[in-house]
């Protein structure tokens, strides 16, 4: 805990030589970059990595992962370049000065308190023999979805409630109270007796442990919400279409009348042994026995014939009726009398 106090007033402690930072390539006289460019990059994890990349060379290997996540936060207090291309090489700046910040404090300390403490590997439990133990990646220990300053709350997720430990629901406790009142950290701080920095760690802490689960949550429920709009505009397009072709679609008509030579002629005891018409063959025997009429009040004995030999085909007992024979007797002799080329008045 001591040790942790002490960072908090190290990041407390301001950097005068960061406000007069300028890195080869930035403009002073440009307009301000926005805001929104800076804050994401700095939330990303390359901005860790470029850090990370910077004091590698000039600090012990088990103080890269802090001293990266200081320069961080030293950037978002520090001057502002005014051209986004120079943000890596600003950043790697600002780190650069914080490692030699920190070999300057470590110098201080070596005279007075010895050397400070260095991470041993840990032993076996069994064997007694060191265990090497893989670097662990540094995490994002900034959400891009949350408060730029104090001034703007948090969002908290629901999920959250499922996935808090016992020991961490202070924290999201405090960040309920904070979105309930509309308090700042300081205030917060106050009231628990805290200094603001200190505070402020622990929620950094708090979303580096939960924060990507519930990322990951939201992309998920974002994912199936986008899977099952689709499913649902595909069913509604498909019904639509199969709706479309059955209001629309028609069999063609094709006025294709039987043949009477393609048929065989009934016999004597047709009545008797042939089975029974169909309801619908004598209704289209008889249409057509109708359209041979009108053929041939028009006139027109050939077709009126062809229509009397195709009914006929369909139904022969109707054939036998007075109104068709006088039909047909007609259209057979008006047929022969008539000279080819010459039209017959009615």
């Amino acid at each position: 805990m001591a040790d942790d106090d002490e960072e908090d007033d190290d990041l407390a402690q301001p950097m005068p030589e960061l406000d007069d930072l300028l890195v080869e390539g930035d403009d002073p006289v440009a307009p301000e970059l926005d805001p929104a460019i800076l804050r994401r990059f700095l939330s990303s994890q390359k901005a860790l990595n470029v850090a990370a990349a910077a004091i590698q060379p000039v600090v012990p290997e088990q103080q890269v992962a802090d001293l990266a996540v200081d320069a961080v936060i030293r950037a978002l207090r520090a001057r502002k370049p005014r051209v986004e291309a120079v943000i890596p090489a600003w950043l790697a700046e600002i780190a650069r000065r914080v490692a030699a910040r920190y070999l300057e404090k470590k110098k201080r300390r070596a005279k007075y308190e010895g050397p400070m403490p260095v991470r041993k590997a840990r032993e076996d439990d069994y064997t007694g023999h060191k265990v090497e133990q893989p670097p662990v990646a540094m995490g994002n220990y900034f959400d891009p979805d949350g408060p730029e300053d104090e001034a703007e709350q948090a969002p908290i997720d629901p999920y959250m409630d499922t996935i808090v430990a016992p020991h961490d629901r202070p924290i999201l406790d405090l960040l309920r109270e904070q979105a309930r009142t509309k308090k700042t950290y300081a205030m917060l701080a106050a009231d628990r007796g805290e200094s603001g920095d200190q505070l402020r760690r622990k929620i950094r802490r708090f979303k580096v442990k939960y924060m990507p689960r519930v990322r990951r949550r939201r992309s998920l429920m974002l994912w199936l919400k986008k899977a099952a709009l689709r499913t649902a505009v595909g069913i509604v397009v498909g019904g639509a279409l199969v709706l479309l072709y059955l209001l629309f679609h028609r069999a063609r008509n094709t006025d294709v009348l039987p043949d009477p030579a393609s048929l065989p002629l009934p016999s004597a005891t047709a009545s008797v042994q042939a089975p029974l018409i169909a309801a619908d063959t004598l209704r289209d025997a008889r249409d057509l026995r109708e359209t041979a009429f009108a053929e041939c009040r028009a006139t027109r004995w050939a077709e009126c014939l062809r229509r009397l030999d195709a009914a006929k085909a369909l139904d022969p007992a109707g054939d036998t009726a007075p109104e068709v024979k006088a039909a047909r007797e007609q259209a057979a002799k008006e047929q022969t009398d008539q000279t080819p080329g010459e039209k017959r008045k009615p």
